[in-house]
């Protein structure tokens, strides 16, 4: 929408001027024809809307010395609209950074990731406790051998000999595996790390380009707005010799 002056207005000073809706038409299709509102979601419209009339009102009252003027000098206009428009752009360029804050993890993502380490920790609780078990050994049958038998060396020989035997297979332990139940979590919380490293690292390289792309725009608004000032003065002059 174009700015439009009411052949009847009549302004007594360079503030009302800069608050009418006529000069605020001119300022935001500058900042929305340099695309400043690109990438801000359509619900954030009235945060918008706000954050455009705030800035206006405060730019006036940081820079009395301009507003306070008659209207009979239009470089103090221009001069106002500029700092407007350089307030804004910072605001908006703030706000899209605000946009861009790393997310924390959603809370049904942390429960299954703690459910399935506990899962995988129980199973290595499982595993270490039958490794450190040791098995009895069986208990060895003697029935086979008969009461009423005497005993002879040959055959307490083999008796022994079938002992020590079983004793060999029965009681040496199963070699200990240490495992280490904190190399699961370790491994975890290094990987959430080096995702949020990465993230930040995403968002500051976001920031410089935004930084860069502000001067640009600033710059560019100055030079528009210079040139839509100027029209604009010629037309007021014009209302004001009727």
């Amino acid at each position: 929408m174009s700015a439009k002056l009411n052949s009847n207005a009549s302004f007594n000073s360079n503030a009302s001027f800069i608050t009418s809706k006529e000069n605020k038409e001119v300022l935001w299709n500058v900042l929305y024809n340099n695309k400043v509102f690109n990438n801000i979601p359509e619900t954030d419209f009235n945060n918008i809307q706000m954050l455009f009339e705030k800035t206006i009102l405060k730019s006036l009252d940081e820079n009395r010395e301009f507003s306070s003027n008659t209207i009979s000098d239009p470089k103090n206009i221009i001069a106002i609209n500029k700092i407007i428009l350089q307030n804004m752009v910072t605001t908006i360029a703030n706000y899209k950074k605000s946009l861009l804050t790393p997310i924390e993890i959603k809370e049904t993502l942390k429960a299954e990731k703690l459910e399935e380490f506990d899962k995988e920790l129980s199973a290595k609780k499982v595993s270490f406790s039958e490794l450190i078990t040791l098995k009895k050994p069986e208990v060895i049958d003697f029935s086979d051998v008969k009461e009423d038998e005497p005993l002879t060396s040959n055959n307490m020989n083999e008796l022994l000999e079938k002992i020590q035997k079983e004793r060999s297979i029965t009681f040496p332990p199963p070699p200990i595996e240490v495992v280490d139940l904190n190399e699961g979590l370790l491994m975890e919380k290094e990987k959430e790390l080096e995702e949020i490293s990465q993230f930040n690292a995403n968002n500051s390289l976001k920031n410089l380009n935004i930084d860069y792309e502000l001067h640009s725009k600033i710059d560019r608004l100055s030079v528009q707005l210079e040139q839509l000032l100027a029209n604009q003065m010629l037309i007021m002059e014009k209302l004001n010799a009727i």
